[in-house]
């Protein structure tokens, strides 16, 4: 049981570091495109890494409680909640960019930037939710 206990969390952050650097891959792909639609100013750096960040906390902290062998499935429903959010909010600036070919200066038209990087989290998350509910049961 507790070897199992012990892959379970490898694997588990193996799939968070995973996540964490597709997510670093996105944001640095995207960099070219949101300097070229927002300018090169302070406030395009701080909406295109601001999710970086974000994203970046979430994993330390998931990674940190792995560690102390705490439960990380609330984190990762947390995870893919803000996850299916910005991959709504990126449908519907993308189809409002390609209708009537304006860009939009905010945090939300930044976040369509992180597509894919928002298709991959979702499965993800959900797969560490079941791992870390199958971690559960073998604790038990």
């Amino acid at each position: 049981m507790q070897k199992s206990s012990k892959v379970l969390n490898i694997i588990i952050g193996v799939l968070y570091a995973l996540l964490g650097i597709i997510w670093l891959i996105s944001g640095i792909s995207s960099l070219g495109n949101v300097q070229i639609l927002l300018g090169t100013n302070i406030l395009t750096y701080v909406c295109l890494f601001l999710p970086l960040v974000v994203v970046f906390a979430i994993i330390g902290i998931s990674l940190y409680r792995l560690k102390k062998n705490e439960s990380t499935g609330l984190i990762a429903l947390l995870w893919v909640i803000a996850s299916v959010i910005m991959f709504f909010v990126g449908i519907v600036l993308y189809k409002q960019y390609t209708s009537d070919g304006t860009y939009f200066e905010t945090l939300f038209y930044t976040l369509a930037f992180y597509f894919v990087a928002v298709e991959l989290t979702v499965p993800g998350g959900i797969i560490i939710m079941i791992l870390t509910a199958i971690k559960k049961k073998i604790e038990r």
